[in-house]
């Protein structure tokens, strides 16, 4: 029996890379009957018609597009896809970010990882990640945010990389604000309260695959300086996580 896999990735201006990060994963989770599920989130470049291009030359992969009428960002449209990805039934959801900063072979060892240890959600440990010091900073912030609700430390609070039971994932959305602007540290958070059974497993931090080696969403002009939109982001969404319930 092949069990039933949706992937699902929120996309922004990811032209470059994103028909390679597709094949990587058709082909490495070919064993399995997988639907993937991407969130366009207005990108201004050519990803949609990458998109769309991909799925012409691959007809035989189960792909949905969404292409959002407005800019809501990153984590509204992970959400988003996590709730689509439920349409099609699968035993499991593995979310991931549309840079490609994550590898194939190392996705499929996750799934099986996961299934071997009958477990509610994995979450991949970022390693070898070549991000600047101000994003070690926030993502040391980020362990902070959960430990103080829940005393528990995670390895990586804030990883894009997951693996969802169905059933859990279908709680989780009842939960999960809609709006939310960081819905990973919401998931870290809540998976701890709720005594889920977690596993955390180290995987590789690869580059984005596009050509911006500083990304296209946080407009950084400098690698070892975090952008005024980044610092504005941090604001506003510390300030709602500290409005937002997590039970």
């Amino acid at each position: 029996m092949s069990f039933r896999i949706a992937v699902t990735m929120p996309v922004f201006n990811e032209e470059i890379g994103i028909i390679g990060f597709l094949q990587e994963i058709v082909q490495n989770l070919a064993e399995y009957d997988l639907a993937i599920f991407i969130v366009d989130d207005c990108s201004s470049d050519s990803t949609v018609n990458k998109i769309l291009e991909f799925q012409s030359n691959f007809p035989e992969v189960n792909l949905t597009l969404v292409e959002n009428k407005v800019n809501i960002g990153h984590g509204p449209s992970t959400i988003k896809g996590m709730s689509n990805a439920l349409t099609f039934d699968p035993e499991i959801v593995l979310t991931v970010d549309g840079d490609g900063q994550f590898l194939g072979n190392e996705m499929l060892d996750a799934i099986d990882t996961f299934f071997v240890n009958d477990v509610d959600v994995l979450e991949g440990v970022r390693v070898n990640r070549s991000d600047p010091f101000f994003r070690s900073i926030s993502t040391g912030i980020v362990r902070f945010l959960v430990w103080a609700r829940t005393h528990q430390l995670p390895m990586d609070g804030n990883t894009p990389l997951r693996i969802y039971r169905n059933s859990k994932l279908e709680e989780l959305l009842t939960k999960l604000p809609a709006n939310l602007l960081t819905p990973n540290i919401f998931v870290s958070t809540y998976a701890r309260v709720q005594n889920w059974k977690i596993l955390e497993i180290r995987v590789t931090s690869v580059p984005s695959r596009g050509k911006d080696p500083l990304g296209s969403t946080w407009k950084q002009r400098f690698k070892h300086l975090p952008s005024k939109k980044f610092l504005k982001f941090c604001v506003t969404a510390f300030f709602q996580w500290q409005r937002t319930k997590v039970v």
